[in-house]
């Protein structure tokens, strides 16, 4: 029977904190009495412990905390009030959670106030940590069509010679023309017999 009861005691110690031990040990007690002392200290402070965490469950906020984190505080909050006796409800659970996001999520947050049937916060989770990730990895946005097409025009201009530089020449052949029809009509003054019918008074 001692040893037994040893055997209880020395496993109700490896089971709570040093300073639980100190408060329900007593050096005679038998392993219920030691037993009866925590659940006491237990009971004592259960409504202030359920009050504390109920507290903190509502004024939890993101911060710099990533998703995973974030939603496994809330997580541990809610374990612990429901190991008291207290039974939350999971629709206050994702309140709670959207209400203290950071502000990149708060468009997101609102469409899910909206959501029917209201998702829960397993769902919840899931759709914030998707939208961590997409904000994480920006995407490339590809140029438009349009925007190619522009391209294309200007290059093709920047390319084309200029109607200017191209008037340019025709004028040069025609300035040569004009020059090398003067020539022609001075040589026939200078001799006449060249060409074209003959003078009149050649044969008179």
């Amino acid at each position: 029977m001692g040893q037994l009861d040893n055997l209880v005691k020395l496993w109700l110690f490896n089971s709570i904190s040093q300073n639980l031990i100190t408060n329900a040990y007593s050096p005679l007690a038998y392993a219920r009495k030691i037993w009866l002392n925590i659940s006491s200290i237990f009971n004592d402070n259960k409504e202030t412990t359920t009050i504390q965490l109920e507290n903190e469950l509502r004024c939890i906020t993101m911060d710099d905390l990533s998703v995973h984190d974030y939603c496994n505080k809330i997580k541990k909050l809610t374990d612990l009030l429901e190991g008291l006796g207290e039974k939350v409800k999971e629709r206050h659970v994702v309140i709670h959670a959207l209400n203290r996001l950071s502000s990149k999520f708060e468009s997101l947050a609102n469409i899910i106030r909206l959501s029917k049937p209201f998702p829960t916060f397993s769902e919840v989770r899931s759709i914030l940590t998707a939208e961590e990730t997409r904000l994480a990895n920006p995407r490339v946005v590809a140029p438009s069509p349009a925007a190619n097409s522009s391209s294309n025009s200007l290059l093709h201009v920047a390319t084309t010679p200029s109607n200017r530089g191209g008037g340019g020449g025709g004028s040069s052949y025609r300035r040569n023309d004009r020059r090398g029809g003067g020539n022609n009509r001075r040589s026939r003054q200078q001799n006449p017999s060249a060409g074209g019918a003959p003078a009149s008074g050649q044969y008179g």
